[in-house]
């Protein structure tokens, strides 16, 4: 097979329009001739970036670790001191709740007004 020079993707979309019959294997053609070139240059392109990020996370690890180690406890703690805190809140409405019946609650509302 001689390879023969290729023509723009311009071009070939001005045939479809004037072959309507055929437009849809055209662009598949012309589709699959965009994706075949870009192929190599994605492989490519995908490999250095695998090759720097793992020379980046290889440098930043133990770098990042005890940070995102003091961030993450930090975080544990503050969840604790949060369900402390709701759970207070809940013994807390519970204990207003038998204090506080609907008829005494009528009854300051209206006191109130």
């Amino acid at each position: 097979m001689i390879a023969a020079a290729r023509g723009r993707i311009g071009p070939a979309l001005r045939k479809l329009a004037k072959r309507p019959a055929r437009w849809s294997r055209d662009l598949d053609r012309a589709a699959n001739r965009g994706l075949e070139r870009a192929h190599p240059v994605l492989v490519g392109s995908a490999h250095r970036a695998r090759l720097w990020t793992g020379r980046a996370s290889a440098w930043a690890g133990p770098r990042v670790r005890p940070v995102a180690a003091r961030f993450f406890r930090a975080l544990a703690l503050g969840e604790r001191w949060v369900r402390r805190g709701c759970a207070a809140a809940v013994r807390g409405a519970t204990r207003a709740s038998a204090v506080v019946t609907p008829q005494r609650g009528v009854a300051v509302v209206i006191a109130l007004a």
